[in-house]
């Protein structure tokens, strides 16, 4: 049985998929022209980004005379919503959507390299050790690692606590790591117009799957632009390879505004919210132009009574902090309820950066875990 008392509310920011070569605002253009490159001539993916590309030429007129950087993929697609352009903002998804699939493939799977061991009734995955030795040394990829430690797998509560992911990313990794670790998950979008064509199996959790809260739309969600129907794929290439299918995915622009399909997604994170005892937010830094993050706080935490811990994970420490005064009120600064943590995710759950009420969730699951095959900066190795 589950305690309404142990709910953890863990918000997924860039950060999160960083190390799997996802790319951040400040990088994404960049990393456009190289997936533009990659791409089969005529395909979905190279015709969006190259109509991309042409408005960007085509948008430094206006850098001239407004103070706009188009290189900045957050500022060019908002001046592109301003536009009534249909053929242009109908490309931007499959950008963004084909972008991140090429970044992901051409960047080696981050991989975790311990001692492995099990713990209670979670059975580690075979799979872990298909590249073990016969001293039980085993090369673990990472964003399974990171998901067994956060949906408790290893923790001495793990069967009790219930877990909620609301995720500002697009991409896939998380329901992969999920899936390997036979963990079940619902997206709560409205089911009557989801066709959900993959079948994933359950765990120790059997009665309650981990709610994936995706508030910008998802890679392998796709609007029939036709009947307007919404499917969810098994991923993103099944959706390119479906005709009239357009990613669901809202746009990095100032105006980050949930329609359609995307409501019941947003009501359920408010209602997670409403009932978190722990709100750890990882590799998010709260840039100014998401203001729509402070107004989710505000709806999920009114009159909110049982929030024991809110951490905040980021790198940078200092301009985090200051973004943090910014949208919770004093009273949450001055007391010891909040943790702002100047980190990357892995040295926060593996080391003693982590906050003494989470240390006893997310136990690290591997002897001697990752701290040798870290880099200076500690993102993981390849």
């Amino acid at each position: 049985m589950q305690s309404a008392n142990d709910h953890n509310v863990y918000v997924l920011g860039a950060g999160y998929s960083a190390d799997r070569g996802v790319p951040l605002i400040h990088d994404f253009l960049e990393s456009m022209r190289t997936a533009h490159d990659e791409l089969e001539e005529g395909s979905v993916g190279k015709e969006a980004i190259k109509n991309v590309l042409s408005f960007r030429l085509a948008s430094a007129s206006a850098a001239y005379r407004v103070s706009i950087d188009p290189e900045n993929v957050e500022e060019l697609f908002s001046l592109a919503s301003a536009r009534s352009d249909q053929h242009l903002r109908n490309a931007m998804p499959f950008a963004i959507g084909s972008t991140i699939t090429q970044a992901i493939l051409r960047t080696p799977e981050p991989v975790a390299k311990g001692q492995a061991h099990a713990e209670g009734r979670f059975a580690l995955p075979q799979s872990w050790f298909d590249q073990g030795d016969k001293e039980g040394w085993a090369s673990i990829p990472a964003y399974d690692v990171l998901a067994a430690m956060l949906t408790g797998c290893f923790g001495d509560n793990r069967a009790t606590a219930r877990n909620t992911f609301i995720s500002f990313n697009y991409d896939l990794l998380l329901e992969k790591a999920l899936e390997n670790l036979s963990i079940s998950y619902q997206y709560h979008l409205p089911t009557a117009k989801v066709e959900d064509r993959r079948v994933v199996a359950t765990s120790f959790r059997d009665s309650s799957p981990v709610d994936l809260l995706k508030i910008h739309g998802s890679l392998n969600w796709g609007v029939h632009s036709s009947t307007a129907d919404l499917v969810v794929f098994k991923g993103y290439e099944d959706l390119v390879d479906c005709d009239k299918m357009v990613p669901l995915l809202v746009p990095p622009t100032w105006r980050k505004v949930p329609v359609g399909f995307l409501d019941t997604v947003w009501d359920r994170a408010v209602a997670a919210l409403a009932t978190a005892t722990r709100l750890v937010v990882l590799g998010f830094s709260i840039p100014p132009t998401d203001t729509h993050f402070k107004y989710l706080l505000a709806a999920g935490l009114q009159n909110k009574i049982s929030l024991r811990k809110v951490i905040f994970v980021d790198p940078r420490a200092d301009l985090l902090r200051e973004r943090v005064r910014g949208i919770l009120r004093g009273e949450w600064v001055s007391t010891k309820r909040l943790d702002v943590v100047g980190s990357k995710i892995w040295p926060f759950l593996t080391n003693q950066q982590t906050s003494h009420d989470l240390k006893r969730f997310v136990k690290p699951c591997i002897n001697q875990c990752m701290s040798p095959y870290l880099d200076q900066e500690g993102a993981i190795r390849g």
